[in-house]
């Protein structure tokens, strides 16, 4: 008994491929290559129909909210087009799995905040500016802005947490889009997860999955498995201009298998690389 191992659910488990848990995040609608997306639900149908539970994750920004942004900007994208754009992948998502759930971004605060900004608290307070609690409900906005009609197919389907917005749980399982950036691999998923083991305990969550950094990374950490899940977008304007704060971005997105009691599988849990998305090569002058 000198070596005697610590016993973990999460490896003894006889059924530790129950719930198969897909989560992509970063889209950024209407950036997105809507082909990749659809190639990597079709290519985990296997995994959706042999899990005996299934869902996605869209871990933040899932609409870039370009009119919303601060940034410079070269072209017009009315709001509502992201949403229309957002509604349709919802809609995509619940023809592989039952439940689909939401996680707000960064990128979905803009809309808020510039709400609050540009009202007064009274007045804004008639405007319902959290745009994902409207894509949960299942909400057609027409070009007006107004709601024309509910989609009954997201109706207990789509979920949307509006208290902390920026994770959730799914067993024990935390999928997190927290707008804190640190420099290095994992960093801002470590950050993250010390953050949260002062909330919950090792039984309550086991992983972290994060979104935000456009980068990928899977580690081990104080028994916890982490995953930074890199982006499904195409090329920001602003990665790379000549103010150097954005490196290239890793494209990619995560997914978990849990055992029937919520423990993460950290084995053949992982996250899949797609790439990095540079702008072309400028030729040379002469």
């Amino acid at each position: 008994e000198r070596f005697k191992e610590e016993e973990d659910p999460a490896y003894i488990s006889t059924d530790s491929k129950h719930t198969f848990i897909l989560s992509l995040s970063d889209i950024h609608l209407p950036f997105a290559p809507i082909d990749r997306i659809v190639n990597i639900l079709k290519s985990h149908a296997a995994d959706f129909k042999a899990a005996k539970k299934s869902a996605i994750v869209l871990n933040g920004d899932i609409m870039d909210m370009y009119a919303a942004s601060f940034f410079t900007k070269a072209k017009v994208v009315a709001v509502v087009k992201e949403y229309q754009q957002a509604v349709e992948l919802v809609d995509l998502c619940l023809d592989y799995v039952d439940d689909v759930l939401l996680v707000r971004g960064n990128h979905e605060k803009r809309l808020s905040r510039l709400t609050k900004e540009s009202l007064a608290s009274p007045v804004a307070t008639i405007y319902n500016s959290d745009i994902l609690a409207r894509l949960a409900n299942g909400e057609e906005i027409g070009k007006d802005g107004l709601t024309t009609k509910f989609r009954a197919k997201f109706k207990g389907r789509v979920h949307y947490q509006q208290k902390e917005p920026w994770y959730i749980r799914v067993g024990k399982t935390i999928f997190a889009h927290a707008s804190a950036f640190k420099s290095g691999p994992g960093a801002t998923v470590s950050h993250v997860a010390k953050y949260l083991d002062g909330r919950y305990t090792r039984d309550e969550f086991d992983a972290v999955v994060h979104g935000h950094t456009h980068c990928l990374y899977k580690g081990v950490v104080n028994n916890r498995l982490l995953m930074e899940q890199g982006a499904l977008c195409g090329v920001q304007e602003y990665e790379h201009n000549d103010k150097l704060s954005y490196g290239n971005s890793q494209n990619g997105y995560a997914y978990v298998w849990q055992d029937k009691d919520g423990n993460t599988n950290f084995n053949d849990s992982n996250f899949v690389y797609l790439g990095s998305m540079m702008p072309p090569k400028k030729k040379v002058m002469f």
